[in-house]
């Protein structure tokens, strides 16, 4: 061995590092096996709701998927929840697909995991064309149409401002009080007719007391009496400042997927404020 790894070791040395091995006082130098995490709480709840036609062919199956109590959050693909309930990817294509992970902590501090997926799947085309395919074949033939522009629009009388998806409990006053200075300074030029339009998810949530869409689809913790304030803070001003430097002002809005109940009480106060 001496001769082997160029070294001068005796037989009275290696016999003690034998016994020093045998009695473990080199255990801290030994690499120790990776413990694979322990998921044994783990639990997972699928449910599939089929749609078929007049000939009893499914049309479609939506899949409502939970995983909770998961150490990290899940990394399966909508082609994996796929096969874990049993349908051959071959077969079916995936589209609507929604994901949600929230996390918990339990009374020991240890954090986990809570996992949701919402999708449906659809039988692939027959004809064995992909979505990409048959768009081209449907697109490939047309010829574009060059409109010519009568009359320019009154762009110098008249603004319209959008708000869409500002999702308030997500998102802070402070965070959107830069971009409402912009607006106003766009505001502040004068106008004859200014209409704001709130298009949508105005807050995060459709509940005050808990995070969740209105199909309850549950979010990450938030502060929705905080949003309200928020909201009502950036809204208020903007509608202020929109009368003060306009002839005619008006408000339109359109209920989100994320707020429809809340964004409507919203509209009602600005209504008994603004009459």
């Amino acid at each position: 061995m001496n001769k082997d790894f160029h070294s001068d070791f005796s037989i009275s040395s290696v016999n003690h590092a034998v016994l020093s091995f045998q009695r473990g006082e080199y255990k801290n130098l030994i690499r120790q096996p990776r413990i694979k995490e322990n998921n044994s709480k783990a639990k997972e709840f699928v449910t599939a709701k089929k749609s078929v036609d007049d000939n009893g062919n499914i049309t479609s199956i939506d899949f409502d998927i939970k995983f909770e109590d998961f150490r990290k959050r899940s990394n399966k693909s909508p082609e994996d929840i796929l096969k874990f309930a049993g349908y051959d990817i071959k077969d079916w294509q995936v589209s609507n697909i929604t994901n949600n992970d929230w996390s918990v902590t339990n009374k020991d501090g240890d954090k986990y995991w809570n996992h949701q997926v919402k999708l449906s799947a659809k039988p692939r085309n027959k004809s064995g064309l992909s979505i990409d395919e048959i768009i081209y074949l449907f697109n490939k033939n047309i010829e574009p149409v060059h409109i010519r522009q009568e009359s320019q629009p009154s762009f110098k009388t008249n603004l319209v401002i959008p708000l869409v998806d500002l999702h308030f409990s997500e998102m802070t006053y402070e965070e959107y009080l830069p971009y409402l200075k912009g607006i106003k300074q766009i505001v502040v030029k004068g106008y004859k007719t200014i209409v704001i339009e709130q298009l949508g998810d105005l807050f995060d949530s459709d509940k005050i007391n808990s995070e969740e869409t209105v199909k309850g689809t549950q979010l990450e913790d938030g502060n929705m009496p905080q949003a309200v304030e928020d909201a009502s803070k950036f809204i208020f001003d903007l509608i202020q400042f929109s009368i003060k430097h306009s002839t005619n002002f008006a408000m339109k809005y359109v209920g989100g997927n994320h707020d429809f109940d809340e964004s409507y009480m919203f509209q009602w106060a600005i209504k008994q404020r603004f009459p």
